[in-house]
């Protein structure tokens, strides 16, 4: 598995992998230019699925994992130290694996788990409750299914080619399972595809990944195949045109809003033979990267990965770092203030993640604004500054 963080709180997005063996960081100077592969945890602990996040409210990323110590699943977690130096803080189960899904499911401020079920952290990661809906299964993700403003859970089934959803109940427990045809897979891809607010899923099929829509309640229309081939890897805005656009083991695929995708030409041989895949910005231009990596195939043929940087002429890519008359502050942001000095005229300011998605937007209509930003995770966030006649530019800034 591979997921891009910032594991030593820099404010930039290093590497980390979980194959073959052991859980490995390569760091990231800011530029792009990463050093060797060094473990993150104790070296002989085999890794499958795994989240980077903040369960203990301290600002920095902690790990939560499915370990395989002594072959025995376990959801493991470990906390950091704020300098990229983990240390073990426990067990959620040791009957099943976490399925790498995250978030606050009982609205209490604090991120929550899927292993074998919900799990509940106290605010300072530890996790308790015994899951009354068990859910076995391969990759999992939490998203607001039935747009009733609470996290519901979407996941690929451990024992067979089939998805399953349950439902929230707005107290934080997962009801019943609900299953639908699909093809098992351990990285779930779920976004809104079309538009519509609702989040949709790209499921693998054997030569072309299919969509399902999302209905509005919680249920999806049945699969329609993408004009895409390859073993979906990865959604992202990679264009800048605000909708999500989908990486395959073939190539990248450009979304025109509607969930419509039409595929970039592709140096070499694209991506063939990579299983997995991540996009954000590494090198701090603005612009959504994109790694991608293969696991061991066969006797002799070890792991790897590649980096593939974005080069394309879109609005993030082209924003400048900084502009003459801009001014922000305070950086890092505390407490959700945030001051914004530019040219008069009417503007706009947008507000997204290291991987391109918009937490927040507002036209902005006066030469100085002092702004209220809703609550965000703590990390690196860029702020697009469109004011009329001008260029758009962007200014990185941290959230505490």
């Amino acid at each position: 598995f591979l997921r891009l963080a910032d594991i030593d709180n820099d404010g930039d997005l290093d590497i980390v992998t979980s194959f073959p063996s052991a859980l490995s960081v390569q760091r990231n100077n800011g530029a792009g230019i990463f050093t060797a592969p060094a473990p993150l945890l104790v070296p002989n602990i085999y890794v499958e699925q795994f989240a980077l996040t903040d369960v203990d409210g301290d600002g920095d990323l902690d790990f939560v994992g499915s370990t395989l110590l002594q072959n025995t699943p376990a959801g493991d977690v470990w906390l950091n130290n704020g300098q990229g130096v983990f240390t073990p803080n426990g067990v959620m189960s040791h009957q099943y694996k976490f399925t790498g899904a995250m978030g606050d499911l009982d609205g209490d401020g604090d991120l929550d788990a899927l292993n074998g079920g919900a799990r509940y952290n106290d605010g300072h990661g530890n996790f308790y409750g015994a899951a009354a809906t068990t859910i076995d299964a391969r990759g999992s993700a939490l998203v607001d299914l039935d747009n009733d403003g609470d996290l519901d859970a979407i996941s690929s089934s451990g024992t067979g080619n089939a998805y399953f959803t349950n439902l929230n109940d707005g107290t934080g427990a997962l009801g019943p399972s609900t299953f639908m045809p699909g093809n098992y897979t351990d990285n779930l891809l779920v976004r809104d595809l079309n538009g519509d607010g609702y989040a949709d899923i790209v499921t693998p099929g054997y030569y072309q990944p299919s969509l399902l829509l999302n209905t509005g309640q919680g249920t999806f229309a049945a699969g329609t195949a993408i004009a895409a081939y390859g073993l979906p890897l990865a959604l992202g805005d990679v264009d800048g045109d605000g909708d999500a656009d989908l990486i395959t083991a073939q190539g990248c695929y450009l979304n025109n809003g509607q969930a419509v995708f039409q595929q970039l030409p592709s140096p070499g041989a694209a991506y063939a033979g990579n299983v997995f895949g991540a996009l954000g910005d590494l090198d701090s231009d603005g612009d959504l990267d994109l790694v991608t990596a293969f696991s061991m195939t066969s006797p002799g043929v070890s792991a790897g990965w590649n980096i593939r940087f974005n080069r394309n002429q879109t609005s993030l890519a082209t924003a400048a770092p900084t502009a003459t008359g801009i001014q922000v502050w305070p950086n890092p942001v505390v407490n959700g203030r945030l001051h914004v000095s530019r040219p008069a005229g009417a503007g706009n300011l947008r507000l997204c993640t290291a991987l391109g998605q918009t937490v927040w937007q507002q036209p902005a209509g006066d030469k100085a604004e002092d702004w209220q930003l809703p609550p965000l995770a703590s990390g690196l966030y860029l702020l697009l500054i469109q004011t009329a006649d001008q260029p758009t530019t962007m200014q990185r800034i941290v959230v505490e």
